[in-house]
């Protein structure tokens, strides 16, 4: 019984352990039609969301962004990730997480993948909110610029 006892207490403590520290996982963000019209009688506000904040907000994500190259390349087995990304982000007006998130590339090949981990990136910024409707702000960026010696 002692073994039993043992072996259950072990399989529930793994379990915990594994729960607290793991890495943290974002539900997927949906994506957005861009074109859809909005209902502004929902939102009360006009305002709209600081520019500087949410540019300091989207260069938060480079890191998680980098990440997101550096496993393409070694999916692709290459040095350097060619092209460049077109990243679409409906702010919450609330703040934090965005309501929706696009990405696209200009490559030829498939990287829905890349497209996939960038929107995670980019969705984890914590985006201002302010009072007025979603609004919709693009960024354009080179995938994988490199580095110069």
């Amino acid at each position: 019984m002692t073994s039993r006892n043992t072996t259950t207490t072990t399989t529930i403590l793994t379990a915990i352990a594994s729960m607290l520290f793991a890495a943290p996982v974002f539900a997927a963000v949906p994506e957005f039609n861009p074109e859809a019209p909005l209902d502004l009688d929902r939102y009360e506000g006009s305002e709209r969301p600081d520019e500087e904040v949410v540019m300091e907000r989207f260069n938060g994500t480079f890191e998680a962004i980098d990440r997101c190259v550096e496993t393409e390349r070694k999916r692709e087995h290459v040095e350097q990730v060619d092209g460049n990304a077109f990243v679409d982000v409906l702010l919450n007006p609330k703040g934090n997480r965005p309501l929706g998130v696009n990405a696209k590339t200009d490559s030829e090949k498939s990287r829905n993948k890349l497209q996939g981990c960038l929107r995670e990136a980019v969705a984890s910024a914590k985006f201002p909110g302010y009072d007025g409707p979603p609004v919709v702000v693009n960024f354009e960026f080179e995938i994988d610029p490199g580095y110069e010696d």
